[in-house]
């Protein structure tokens, strides 16, 4: 690496044929005694930053995001369990600008539509749900949301709601189009990336009154636990659910009117609670 001003160093990787994704990390000592070391990204080298050769930015005003992760990450992502919140490693890079190299990406969705999911570059597309380090966050934002619209054809219907709520003076969410790419495959004609209610809301609405608590409510699911089930054919419950979790609901009366208890999969995710600029 060869040492810059402003404390900058610089290193060349040798070309490589499109499509090539090079993975890599970064070792630095100084001339102390004993000497202090460093890695990047840290946790390397069983976690490690990406290249993909190849990757351009698609034609138009909106801003293009790829995600590139290992054939590794791939296939684990792809044969796991589609509702799992465990986070695997990845670098996004934001329009050709800008790259994080250690974020964390996993599928985001509902168990209902993550029933036909097919993994990170499959057929069907999926939400992405990216975590981002505190110290390089995306739109100041650390949790990340990426949704396809894969229900919405007219790609405005979310738009337009938030829109009035602005209009009206009351708190929304900021939503931006996008086009993604996962390792060069393109997800959806358009996306949207979708701030989440987190502190940097609270502060921008609440900006005298930015360091309580910012909780978020979500409903429980009962589901299937085999993507091929249907609505209609006989559920087999998941038993993972906390006991807490689970409730009495009139989506779950069992023969002769009696209540079957169906085990519900918790769906919170932790934001970011208290709030500290």
């Amino acid at each position: 690496m060869e040492r810059r001003a402003g404390g900058w160093y610089v290193a060349a990787l040798p070309a490589q044929p499109a499509n090539t994704l090079v993975a890599f990390h970064i070792e630095a000592e100084d001339g102390g005694l004993p000497a202090a070391t460093t890695v990047v990204p840290s946790g390397a080298p069983s976690r490690e930053a990406l290249i993909r050769w190849g990757s351009t930015n698609a034609p138009g005003t909106f801003a293009t995001y790829h995600l590139w992760i290992t054939e590794s990450t791939r296939q684990t992502w792809t044969t796991r369990d589609k509702n799992s919140n465990h986070p695997l490693q990845g670098s996004f890079v934001y329009h050709g600008e800008r790259v994080i190299h250690s974020a964390k990406c996993m599928c985001s969705g509902s168990p209902i539509h993550a029933r036909k999911f097919n993994g990170p570059t499959g057929s069907q597309w999926c939400d992405y749900s990216l975590e981002m380090p505190k110290n390089d966050r995306l739109l100041n934002a650390t949790d990340v949301r990426l949704q396809m619209l894969s229900d919405d054809d007219t790609r405005l219907r979310q738009q337009l709601g938030y829109w009035a709520a602005e209009r009206l003076g009351v708190p929304y969410l900021h939503r931006r189009y996008h086009h993604l790419f996962v390792n060069g495959v393109r997800r959806t004609p358009l996306s949207e990336y979708v701030q989440q209610p987190a502190g940097d809301v609270v502060e921008e609405f609440y900006p005298n009154d930015d360091r309580g608590p910012c909780t978020r409510s979500k409903t429980g699911s009962s589901f299937w636990t085999t993507a091929s089930a249907s609505r209609t054919s006989t559920p087999r419950w998941a038993t993972f659910a906390p006991p807490m979790a689970r409730a009495r609901s009139p989506a779950t009366v069992g023969t002769g009117g009696r209540a079957r208890f169906a085990a519900r999969r918790t769906t919170s995710r932790s934001f970011l609670g208290w709030w500290t600029p």
